[in-house]
């Protein structure tokens, strides 16, 4: 057992003992759901998906591969576990800079992702693109 909290003969257990210990089990639970409930993954959109591969520059390599745009669509929706017709959608404007793909939300969660990645150089262009569009607002 690794907790005894003995009580002081004047009213308890102290109370930073008791905070020390509830929150040593909020974390061993939380580490319990995230292998349980597999709560461990970064939710992420279908849009912010396909601007990760757009500046790794994946998303170029699939688009120069020699198949139509539909068949491209279908590979990446199956990649992605998106909709079809919204993936096709995405990779038609992932290069527009004014499409549903390049917005402030997006850059942030993209600058984010980077810097926990280590990805200095995509961190500071996302972040570029981030202060440009919030100065568009």
């Amino acid at each position: 057992m690794k907790y005894i909290l003995s009580s002081n003969p004047f009213g308890g257990v102290t109370q930073r003992l008791l905070k020390e210990a509830l929150e040593d089990i909020d974390e061993r639970l939380n580490n319990i759901e995230k292998k349980v409930f597999k709560t461990s993954r970064v939710p992420t959109t279908l849009a912010q998906q396909i601007l990760i591969l757009h500046k790794l520059g994946l998303l170029d390599k699939i688009k120069k591969m020699d198949m139509s745009n539909n068949q491209k669509a279908k590979l990446l929706s199956i990649l992605l576990n998106g909709d079809i017709d919204n993936t096709e959608h995405y990779l038609s404007h992932s290069e527009d800079n004014d499409a549903v793909v390049h917005t402030a939300t997006n850059y942030k969660f993209l600058t984010k992702l980077f810097k926990e990645v280590e990805l200095s150089d995509l961190e500071k262009k996302a972040d570029n693109e981030l202060t440009k569009l919030l100065k568009e607002k």
